[in-house]
């Protein structure tokens, strides 16, 4: 297993966002120490933020848990671990936070959604003997009526999750190509369909991502922020480029989904974006076995 010292929100990084009418790129980059964290982190994916400003960081691979922090960055334990019994998970890959701190987690290899307590005890499990069997649960967001909503990108799907553990269909079919994530808006459920590029707005229409020079960009992930909304997407690397196929940026948007900055991150895949207060935001790198810290200025 790989072994860290130290959490890794790593390097404090500087976005600029500069004359959103005109769309300028974020260029300032300035790294700070790490977050300091004596346990052990593998896979970093998912990622959320409760009521309280506790942070929640899911640990996919070998460490299979919830690692969790208080607002201030305190480690505060670990909800779950390596396993197939009640309780344990298998590839966690995507989890959700109450409104009164029980934490969701969508499990791919058990193919169930695990329930825990706020003090990491085992309350619901709901699996392939409930007639519920995930493929790739790549996004869970909550909606205002404490129904559970999952994205299963491979299987084209989104599911509806009762609190009494009632599962349905909410959507799927020809119309989505593995869409990676989903918001809860005032209007519905908003869709990252990453295979066709677009973002399906709760009113049934859709948006194409464009950067701020016009390139076509893949959506990924997508959270609220400061009135507006942050989405980590990506474009595909000329032949040329070292590293992964795609290169992934961070892309601020105004109210009306319309891309007014963007930073170019590290060319690894990443796992997600969450926004930790008015100005940070972090970034998981999965494959990097870190977590990167990014400061947003006006």
């Amino acid at each position: 297993m790989h072994k860290v010292s130290r959490l890794v929100l790593s390097g404090l990084m500087m976005l600029s966002l500069l004359s959103c009418g005109k769309g300028e790129k974020g260029v300032n980059v300035e790294y700070d120490s790490d977050f300091e964290f004596s346990g052990e982190l593998w896979e970093p994916c998912d990622m959320t933020v409760d009521s309280e400003g506790n942070l929640y960081i899911l640990d996919r691979f070998e460490g299979a848990c919830v690692h969790k922090f208080d607002p201030s960055g305190v480690y505060l334990g670990k909800i779950g671990s390596l396993g197939k019994g009640r309780g344990e998970l298998f590839l966690p890959l995507s989890l959700a936070v109450s409104e009164n701190g029980q934490i969701w987690v969508a499990d791919r290899v058990n193919k169930r959604l695990t329930r825990y307590s706020s003090e990491g005890e085992c309350l619901m499990v709901i699996g392939p003997e409930d007639e519920f069997q995930m493929e790739a649960p790549e996004a869970m967001v909550i909606g205002a009526d404490g129904v559970v909503y999952i994205a299963d990108s491979l299987a084209n799907t989104i599911w509806r999750v009762e609190p009494i553990g009632t599962v349905q269909i909410y959507r799927s079919g020809d119309e989505l190509h593995n869409p990676e994530d989903i918001m809860w808006m005032d209007g519905g459920l908003l869709v990252v369909d990453s295979g066709a590029g677009r973002l399906l707005m709760p009113d049934g229409g859709s948006r194409e991502v464009v950067n701020v020079d016009g390139e076509e960009m893949i959506p990924h992930k997508i959270k609220e922020f400061g009135g507006g909304y942050v989405l980590l997407a990506s474009k595909q690397r000329s032949e040329k480029e070292k590293g992964s196929k795609y290169q992934p940026y961070l892309l601020m948007l105004d109210g009306e989904f319309n891309v007014t900055a963007e930073h170019k991150l590290d060319p690894e895949l990443v796992g997600d974006v969450v926004v930790v207060s008015e100005d940070m935001l972090l970034v998981s790198f999965p494959k990097m076995h870190r977590v990167v810290r990014y400061k947003v200025v006006e």
